[in-house]
């Protein structure tokens, strides 16, 4: 597909994550370990990769949309 529609995450109470909500940005975060944290909510595969850009070029080439959970939002409490 050209598109597809993935869930956004919720906090405890079911409302959607924002900065404009004043919740927390994870720029500051080790970007590794937030994109192997997003993965596994979309339900992903860890690339396993060292680098960024390796990490980045394998989870590309092993995406798949089909396992990608079939809600409109997810829980970061889940």
């Amino acid at each position: 597909p050209r598109y597809a529609h993935v869930p956004v995450l919720l906090d405890g109470e079911g409302r959607k994550l924002a900065k404009s909500a004043g919740d927390a940005a994870v720029c500051g975060a080790d970007p590794l370990t937030v994109l192997r944290r997003l993965l596994a909510f979309l339900g992903q595969p860890d690339p396993g990769a060292g680098s960024l850009e390796a990490f980045l070029a394998e989870a590309a080439r092993r995406w798949d949309i089909g396992s990608v959970p079939r809600r409109r939002g997810l829980s970061v409490a889940d």
